[in-house]
Parts: C-alpha cells; structure tokens; sequence
C-alpha cells in the first residue's frame, strides 16, 4: 500500500485483514541499537539550536535507514477506535517512512512516530491526454 509519505507492504506468507487499512496508519521510528529516546531527544534538541541545516541528518543516524538514506525503517501501528490502544502491525507488515515526512514525539510512550497519509485520488480530476 503506498502513502504519500511511506511504503508499506505485507509481509511474505501473510494473510492481513484489510480493515486495518481503513484506520489510520502510524509509523514508530526504531532507534539503532543503544540508542535511547530521551538521549536522542535530547542530542536533536542541541542540534538544531546548532546548525538547523545539518539537524535532519543527525537526527537519522539515530535510526535504521535505507541504503539510499531516502526511508526510515518503522513498524506499523494503529490505535483502537474503541479503547485507544496502540494496535501493532509488525508482525505482518514491513513499514518504510520518507525521511522528509513529519515525524512526531510522545515523551509518555517514549517514542518518535508519523502519521502515514493516504492518497488523495479522485477519478473525476483525471484529464484525458491527446495523441491526434
């Protein structure tokens, strides 16, 4: 499923109820071995009264990133409508974040999170392309 921010896909031999597509999705950033939040936290902090311009990078060596440094690897999760739990997806779906998307921090759940934001696609925008 792709989001304008993020790529997700289910995981090999996996068989997903399709509902959990029609919650929103989130994505928890995963800290590099021996990091810890409130460190990172605290070294973004620095960082940007430092040097804005070289914040974003520091701030990704925290995590797992692509090869190409254009993904943060994250798991998936949602939060239940009905008792407002957090509701993980790792276990059947691989999670990969844009790092320019918004990314969020909750002091209480000790966690670096985004929101994962769907497509917004109307057929009747679409324009039909001459050939003639």
């Amino acid at each position: 499923m792709n989001y304008s921010n993020a790529v997700v896909t289910v995981k090999e031999n996996v068989v997903v109820d399709e509902s959990i597509f029609s919650a929103p999705l989130y994505a928890k950033l995963m800290l590099r071995k021996g990091m810890k939040f409130d460190e990172v936290l605290a070294s973004h902090k620095e960082n940007v009264k430092a040097d804005k311009e070289t914040a974003l990078e520091k701030f990704l060596e925290n995590f797992f990133i692509s090869d190409k440094g254009e993904h943060i690897r994250c798991e998936a999760f949602s939060k239940s409508q009905v008792t407002g739990a957090m509701i993980s997806h790792e276990s059947s779906l691989w999670c990969n974040l844009s790092v320019d998307s918004k990314i969020l921090f909750n002091d209480k759940t000790k966690m670096f999170f985004s929101e994962l934001i769907p497509y917004e696609f109307n057929i009747e925008d679409a324009e039909e392309l001459e050939f003639k």
